[in-house]
C-alpha cells in the first residue's frame, strides 16, 4: 500500500509548480503518490507538468482551490494524505518524519511547524514542543490549541490519515463563496479527531506574497470569513466547541475588518453574526482586558469602536 498521498492543486501556476513538484519528488520517503490537480489553468501550467512521467495529473474544469483538493481526495490512495500549495514547497524530510510520527502515535493527524518566508526574511510557526495531545473533549481542544495558534489554521502541514478523512467525509468548501476554506475543514476534523502529533520542525515552506488587496477583495473576504464561521459554529454539536470556535471567530474577523474605512468597519460591525461571536468571546473563558476590550466594541459609539479596531486588531 502507498504510504502517502501529496495532492496539489494548482490554477495558473507555470511560476511556481515546477519548484514545488520538485521539492516533493525529493522526498526521503519512498512509497508515496503525487497528485497534481490542474484547475483548469490557462497558462504553460499543463505543458510543464507534462513533462513529468511520475506525477498523476488531473485536470478538470476552473472549480476553485476547494474542489480541486475534493478531487485530489477521491483519487488518494495512500495510507495517509499530505495538501502542498502550488506555490510552496516542503523540506526533503518531511512526508518521512511526519508518517513516522503518525505511525508511532497513532494520531490521526499530524502537524509540522511552518517557515513563513517573506523575500529573504523567514519565521517560524507555530513553537511547539513534540507531543500527542488528546483531542476527545472537542471544547477545551478548540479553545486551548486553535485559539491559541498551537493548531494552525492551515492543511499543508499536516498529515491526514486517509481513512479518517473518508470515513468522516472530511470535504473542502466552495472557495468562491467560503473564504479560508482550511480552517473550516481543521475544524471538521477536530470534532471527529481523537488524538493530534505536534513536530517542532518546520518543515512546510509558505511563500508569503507581497502583493496588496483592494477593498472590494476585502470586503469579499471578510464576507467569506463571516460565512465560513456560520458553517463552522453550525457543525458544532457540543456547546462548548461552538463557543470556542465563536471567540476564534470574534477576533479573526475584527483583525481582518481593521485599517479599512469607517463605514465598511461599521457594516461589518452590525451584523447579527459577528456581535453574536463578540458577546461570546466577551464571556467565554475570557480575561477581564478581552472582556473589556470585546464590550467596548459591542457598546461604544461608532467613532469609539473603529478607532479601538483599528488599534487593538490591525496586524498589517
Amino acid at each position: 500500500m502507498l504510504k502517502v498521498s501529496v495532492i496539489t492543486p494548482v490554477y495558473n501556476g507555470e511560476k511556481t509548480i515546477a519548484r514545488c513538484v520538485d521539492s516533493i519528488l525529493a522526498q526521503t520517503l519512498t512509497e508515496t503518490e503525487i497528485i497534481v490537480v490542474n484547475d483548469g489553468s490557462t497558462d504553460k501550467t499543463a505543458e510543464i507538468l507534462s513533462g513529468y512521467k511520475n506525477i498523476r495529473v488531473i485536470n478538470q474544469e476552473n472549480a476553485g482551490q476547494g474542489f480541486a483538493r475534493n478531487r485530489g481526495i477521491d483519487a488518494a490512495r495512500g495510507e495517509y494524505i499530505a495538501f502542498v500549495d502550488a506555490d510552496d514547497t516542503i523540506e526533503p524530510n518531511m512526508l518521512a518524519a511526519m508518517y513516522a510520527a503518525a505511525k508511532e502515535s497513532g494520531a490521526e493527524i499530524t502537524q509540522c511547524a511552518i517557515n513563513d518566508i517573506r523575500g529573504e526574511s523567514v519565521s517560524v510557526r507555530p513553537k511547539t514542543a513534540r507531543e500527542n495531545v488528546s483531542a476527545a473533549n472537542t471544547g477545551e481542544y478548540i479553545f486551548k490549541y486553535i485559539r491559541g495558534l498551537t493548531h494552525t489554521y492551515e492543511v499543508c502541514n499536516k498529515l491526514f490519515l486517509t481513512s479518517f478523512v473518508k470515513e468522516n467525509n472530511l470535504r473542502f468548501y466552495d472557495t468562491k463563496i467560503y473564504h479560508c476554506e482550511d480552517l473550516i475543514f481543521n475544524f471538521d476534523a477536530v470534532s471527529h479527531l481523537k488524538t493530534i502529533a505536534f513536530l517542532p520542525q518546520a518543515m512546510y515552506n509558505y511563500y508569503i506574497s507581497d502583493a496588496g488587496h483592494n477593498r472590494r477583495d476585502k470586503k469579499k473576504k471578510i464576507t467569506g470569513l463571516i460565512k465560513a464561521f456560520e458553517e463552522v459554529t453550525a457543525h458544532q454539536s457540543d456547546i462548548g466547541a461552538k463557543k470556542a470556535a465563536e471567540c476564534i471567530a470574534a477576533v479573526i474577523i475584527l483583525s481582518e475588518c481593521s485599517g479599512g474605512d469607517s463605514g465598511f468597519s461599521r457594516e461589518i460591525l452590525c451584523t447579527k453574526e459577528v456581535k453574536r461571536y463578540m458577546k461570546t468571546s466577551m464571556t467565554y473563558k475570557s480575561g477581564i482586558k478581552h472582556s473589556a476590550l470585546m464590550a467596548a466594541m459591542l457598546y461604544m459609539p461608532d467613532k469609539i469602536r473603529i478607532k479601538i479596531l483599528n488599534t487593538h486588531f490591525c496586524y498589517d
